[in-house]
């Protein structure tokens, strides 16, 4: 047996030759076998190499198989996750498994993913399906690069990562008001304030009386309801950011005579239903109803709060823009940016008047 400052080699029965070592938790691990004692010497020298550079990996780490990994994976951000984009993961999992689940995480390559990224569009499987399973395994991936159970990730898939999906059609007011005219009363207070504080659905009926100062017409957003079953969870918002706003007018004025109208302690839920606190598939057979009835069945509830977020955009900074629709990203704040055609006139007509009233000042 030859024995080097870093590992050992000896000759077996056969006359080759074995390089075996020791990492840093004193574990032992064979490097190979070679035909020369030389040879198993260089493999151990670029062993040695890799661990002083920080890149050595444990040879028996990515033995797991993707299925039983992708499990821990999920399971480590469960905690971070909401329900829905849990349950997104979940069906991923249904275009991913049948090509990875049986592959050791090492044994995934760059050609392995790209097959299998071309398999899925032959299949004409959808771009936004495709690019949310993607979006799973080359996270997934990343971690197994964090966690040293593989050496780089195998997902370099270009253009993986862009937006398939079909822009949604832009809800203009005039078909939000001929939406809420046809709402019963309670509800439109309901609706107009999703419009005037550009809330997601969870957050409209995660408030409570104390979030909303009358006073100054200001509303702080800070936790959203998610469904569960037998009832509802009470949740950080999506962003896990705490925002507060002025609503926009007319809302505020409908907001303030809401609460005023009812004696309520502070952590009274804002708007209340039949069984308590207004429940997320009442406010949706309402919009469903009312959305049939003035001929706009496309429209979405979640179109009220993009509506809302354009018309401040025409006026707002990008970093406005975000702080009042509580994105963490400019990119998600810059699809406000857009601005609908006539809400470009409504900007036009706005800076010429005030540009024009400029120059005969001057």
């Amino acid at each position: 047996m030859t024995r080097s400052h870093f590992g050992t080699v000896r000759e077996l029965p056969s006359g080759k030759f074995q390089a075996r070592y020791l990492d840093a938790n004193g574990r032992r691990h064979t490097a190979g076998t070679f035909a020369k004692a030389r040879d198993a010497k260089s493999a151990l020298a670029k062993i040695e190499a890799g661990i002083d550079r920080g890149d050595w990996i444990d040879p028996d780490a990515g033995s797991q198989t993707f299925a039983d990994y992708i499990e821990a994976y999920l399971e480590t951000k469960s905690a971070d996750l909401q329900p829905t984009t849990m349950s997104g993961y979940r069906s991923s999992l249904k275009h991913l498994l049948p090509t990875f689940g049986h592959l050791r995480l090492k044994a995934i390559t760059q050609l392995t993913v790209e097959q299998w990224w071309a398999r899925m569009a032959r299949a004409k499987v959808g771009t936004q399906v495709r690019r949310n399973a993607y979006t799973l395994l080359s996270g997934a991936m990343r971690a197994a690069v964090r966690w040293d159970m593989i050496r780089t990730s195998p997902c370099a898939i270009e253009n993986g990562f862009r937006d398939g999906s079909t822009p949604r059609p832009y809800l203009s007011v005039e078909q939000y008001l001929s939406i809420v005219e046809r709402m019963p009363e309670g509800y439109r207070v309901m609706f107009w304030l999703m419009l005037g504080a550009h809330l997601r659905l969870g957050e409209l009926v995660g408030l409570e009386v104390g979030d909303f100062d009358p006073k100054e017409g200001k509303l702080t957003i800070q936790r959203q309801a998610s469904p569960q079953r037998g009832g509802v969870e009470l949740r950080e918002t999506k962003t896990r950011k705490v925002r507060t706003i002025e609503v926009l007018e007319p809302a505020l004025s409908m907001l303030r005579d809401h609460v005023a109208s009812r004696a309520a302690l502070p952590k009274t839920p804002l708007f209340t239903g039949r069984y308590g606190r207004i429940s997320r598939s009442a406010l949706r057979e309402n919009w469903n109803r009312a959305r049939a009835a003035a001929g706009l069945p496309w429209a979405h509830m979640h179109d009220v709060r993009h509506t809302g977020l354009t018309l401040v955009a025409a006026y707002a900074t990008l970093a406005e823009t975000m702080h009042r629709g509580g994105h963490t990203s400019a990119n998600a704040a810059l699809r406000y940016q857009h601005a609908a055609q006539d809400r470009d006139s409504t900007v036009a007509r706005a800076a010429g008047a005030e540009l024009s009233s400029m120059v005969k000042a001057g």
